[in-house]
């Protein structure tokens, strides 16, 4: 019987990101929950496909977005 030996490290690996993962204290946020005064809320970059930021001049109660013809994967 052949073993595969990447098997085993791939196993090996998988258990050193778990250690890491729960070495670290992440906690989720609750709304409503109180912050410390030296608390920050920072998201978690890894958790999300695409998350923006939109900022406006001028104070609106809401905006929509315009398709165009220029694509809508494009990078810039």
């Amino acid at each position: 019987m052949e073993v595969d030996e990447g098997d085993e490290e791939e196993e090996e690996g998988e258990e050193k990101e778990d250690e890491t993962a729960a070495s670290e204290n992440f906690q989720v946020y609750l709304p409503g929950q109180p912050l410390a005064t030296d608390e920050v809320l920072e998201a978690d970059q890894t958790a999300y496909e695409m998350l923006h930021s939109l900022n406006v001049q001028w104070p609106c109660l809401s905006f929509d977005v315009l398709w165009d013809q220029l694509g809508e994967e494009r990078k810039t």
